[in-house]
């Protein structure tokens, strides 16, 4: 990793300020205005009819202050906040921590149409859809679940466990049920699922466990997982890109660094933990040889990854160097690296017809040391990205979907506790 200089140290430290993720609390006040809130409800609230672009009125940040909003700012039990967004047909389908809801994408009425299964202590969930049922995966698992027409509760249809338990047990159950196992417990990433198979990771569930990496795939229709790649360290992070599979690759910390680190510790000495050197990895779906595509890493979390196709996207520190942030674009086959935003988003990416849109924490300006919820577009063929809007640091940002070119951000207010959806034509 790069030197950290003193600028890099503040750019890094602001940047945590806002980023973390799927939590019920947003940092910072900066001034802005905000829609009225409504009472306090237990369920869901009613949707506007869809609105202009929020291009109108802004913060003094520049920022957006009148959003278009699909589900208006509602109050959840416990200040909780929407945590899965996915359109199918006419319909969108938001998860919280305790139910998905069911949202007409023309505006109206949220209704409850299932419990939401059981989640890690973050609270991360994913949705898809085939056409007829909702699909997910049970967190931290290889276990897929899905969600047929006039069904109240999620079922497992496949499940890759060695004990075949079946998803949607909680965080809390996951982990006693892990405790004294004899084999090394692996962790699966969260899955990338192409309409025909799901991909995903697997690696240690303990950080510090030396162990292999792995991506494997299996058919939706089921059958015997195939592990297409496997190496020392952790795998994270995947998606498909065309006819490859990219994610991000870290290997194992060096053995001298970490048995410093570990007698540190003991000695109340504190420091950040040895890691081991982070690359964004391809391989071909059909399998083959890996291919390096450019080492990247982030800032308390994993790198951002979205794709147009064959080209990804990655949002991080190029060379795992905090002075060279930004957004890069690299094809899956490998090639030369482009460099499109000097700023790291830390939240998540996504495709739509025109291009692909990155949406998270981030600076709200260039050059400017003000964070909060940035959302940045490359259109198909541009050479730089386009800043779409912005939402002060009251906001968090916790899931994203996407409607042709209408790009859905489920955002939480720091300041009143309300959660809400609003709606971005991205270019």
């Amino acid at each position: 990793m790069g030197r950290w200089s003193g600028a890099a140290w503040i750019l890094a430290l602001s940047l945590t300020v806002g980023c973390k993720r799927d939590v019920d609390q947003a940092v910072g006040s900066a001034a802005g205005a905000t829609t009225a809130a409504p009472a306090k409800v237990d369920g869901p609230a009613t949707s506007p009819a869809p609105g202009s672009a929020p291009s109108g009125s802004l913060t003094a940040e520049g920022c957006v202050a009148e959003p278009d909003y699909l589900l208006p700012p509602t109050a959840f039990g416990d200040r909780d906040l929407i945590r899965a967004i996915f359109v199918q047909g006419s319909d969108v389908y938001l998860a919280n921590m305790t139910d998905v809801l069911r949202l007409p994408l023309a505006g109206g009425a949220a209704t409850k149409v299932a419990k939401t299964p059981g989640m890690t202590l973050s609270g991360r969930m994913t949705l898809w859809g085939d056409g007829t049922r909702l699909l997910t995966q049970s967190s931290g698992e290889p276990i897929f679940m899905e969600l047929r027409p006039g069904q109240d509760q999620f079922t497992t249809f496949l499940d890759f466990t060695a004990e075949q338990r079946g998803g949607g047990r909680d965080a809390a159950t996951r982990i006693l049920q892990g405790i004294g196992k004899g084999t090394q417990a692996m962790r699966a990433g969260w899955a990338d699922f192409d309409g025909q198979a799901f991909h995903w990771t697997e690696s240690p569930a303990q950080r510090r466990q030396v162990g292999v990496g792995r991506v494997r795939s299996v058919p939706l229709i089921g059958g015997e997982p195939k592990t297409l790649y496997e190496a020392p360290g952790t795998a994270d992070g995947l998606v498909r890109a065309g006819s490859h599979l990219v994610f991000i690759h870290t290997e194992p910390p060096d053995p001298v660094a970490l048995a410093k680190y570990e007698a540190d510790r003991k000695a109340k000495k504190y420091g950040p933990e040895p890691k081991g050197k982070s690359t964004l990895v391809s391989i071909p779906l059909a399998g083959g040889q890996a291919v390096p595509l450019l080492r990247m890493s982030q800032w308390m979390s994993r790198a951002v990854l979205v794709t147009d196709g064959e080209t990804v996207f990655a949002s991080g520190y190029l060379d795992e160097d905090l002075q060279k942030p930004g957004v890069y674009r690299v094809e899956a086959s490998g090639g030369a690296v482009e460099a499109l935003d000097p700023r790291v988003v830390t939240g998540e990416g996504v495709r739509y017809p025109g291009g692909v849109a990155l949406v998270g924490s981030s600076f709200i300006a260039k050059g400017v040391l003000q964070t909060g919820v940035l959302v940045l577009a490359v259109p198909k063929g541009a050479s730089t990205s386009v800043q779409v809007a912005c939402f002060t640091n009251r906001f968090t940002m916790h899931a994203v979907g996407i409607s042709g070119s209408t790009l859905l951000v489920s955002l939480l207010d720091g300041q009143t506790g309300l959660a809400s959806v609003v709606r971005l034509p991205l270019p």
